[in-house]
């Protein structure tokens, strides 16, 4: 399994692979917003790995907007857009595409 980024057409495409086949997981509106999902994912992973649960409530983060596109589901936070193939990525969407990548890591490192 592996995940990253790759810049397409002025649009950040988060993806993955499993077994060599990649797929796109999702298209971001900035580099900043991809990278904050990897660093989400990432986090996730090492907390899973460590016992620990998701830092992220259940539901799209306060403000923001999650709806279904005919791409898959559209998530727009503070000027941060993104659309992903899984609803459970736009919501995490919500919660990362606008902090700061050090906040990020700090709140996934937290037990």
């Amino acid at each position: 399994v592996a995940i990253g980024i790759r810049e397409k057409d002025d649009r950040f495409e988060v993806i993955s692979a499993n077994r060599g086949h990649w797929v796109v997981d999702g298209v971001t509106s900035s580099r900043d917003s991809a990278v904050a999902m990897l660093l989400a994912q990432f986090g996730r992973l090492w907390r899973s790995f460590n016992g620990l649960r998701d830092p992220f409530p259940a539901g799209p983060a306060a403000g923001s907007l999650v709806s279904s596109v005919a791409e898959g589901h559209l998530a727009e936070v503070n000027g941060e857009r993104g659309v992903f193939r899984r609803d459970d990525d736009a919501r995490l969407f919500t919660h990362v595409a606008d902090r700061s990548h050090a906040d990020i890591a700090a709140l996934m490192a937290t037990h």
